[in-house]
């Protein structure tokens, strides 16, 4: 199976949003970019900052167990994935 597209909206585009081919790595990346708002010092937003990441880090790693069970059990549907 060849792990790049056949056919590209754009380079390194794919038909998923949020989705997009790795020259530098030969595998797709899923991205979400997120603004997590303003704040009245720069203390706060570090602190923002430092929590949503260590959430959304922890988030992505059970995605990423949760999606490789159904993978092994059959698949995910395409509709599912798009959203």
């Amino acid at each position: 199976m060849d792990p790049q597209p056949r056919t590209l909206p754009g380079f390194g585009a794919s038909g998923f949003r949020g989705v997009a081919w790795s020259e530098r790595h030969a595998k797709w990346r899923a991205q979400i970019q997120l603004n997590l708002g303003l704040y009245d010092t720069e203390e706060e937003g570090a602190r923002i900052y430092a929590r949503a990441n260590a959430e959304m880090r922890e988030l992505a790693e059970k995605l990423r167990r949760e999606i490789g069970d159904r993978q092994h059990l059959g698949g995910i549907s395409q509709e599912r994935m798009a959203l």
